[in-house]
């Protein structure tokens, strides 16, 4: 049986509290989860959950939402949102896409694989690829539909 050494593990907050790079990302990181939550509860309802993360650059707020439908939306309610936030550093939002696995609501299913196409669309592809005169184009509609072919299960209607 190995003995273990007599000295003290460090928490690895002691260790991001030893190095100033380290602290200063970890501070601005408190500062954005802050501003999340402040942005958060200024958002409408069904808007709220989809929006991620926020980080704030100069004048710029930047929002991470996961999917474009809801980016549009922000788009739309932007102006209401700096001006709901009452900050006078913040003038403009910008919107960005973050895409994982933390980001598929719960319930749907595909979460934990890619959903291939179906067997009709792979064909399509495979048709469109023998008559098409770029063969690295050619190649890649081929490459595509094999590559998903493989995910496909059944046809929908």
């Amino acid at each position: 049986m190995m003995k273990m050494p007599a000295t003290r593990l460090a928490h690895v907050q002691d260790l991001l509290n030893k190095h100033a790079t380290f602290r200063t990302l970890v501070a601005q990181r408190r500062r954005e989860i802050e501003l999340l939550e402040e942005v958060r509860a200024r958002l409408p309802p069904p808007l709220r959950e989809h929006c991620l993360d926020a980080s704030l650059v100069e004048d710029c707020l930047t929002l991470f939402l996961d999917s474009a439908v809801w980016a549009t939306r922000v788009r739309f309610l932007a102006a209401d949102i700096v001006e709901s936030l009452n900050s006078p550093r913040i003038a403009r939002i910008r919107t960005r896409i973050r895409v994982g696995r933390g980001s598929t609501p719960e319930g749907r299913g595909d979460s934990d694989r890619t959903r291939g196409l179906t067997s009709g669309a792979a064909r399509h592809l495979l048709e469109a690829a023998e008559h098409m005169s770029d063969p690295s184009l050619r190649e890649t509609f081929r490459r595509f539909a094999l590559r998903h072919v493989e995910h496909t299960a059944t046809d929908e209607v």
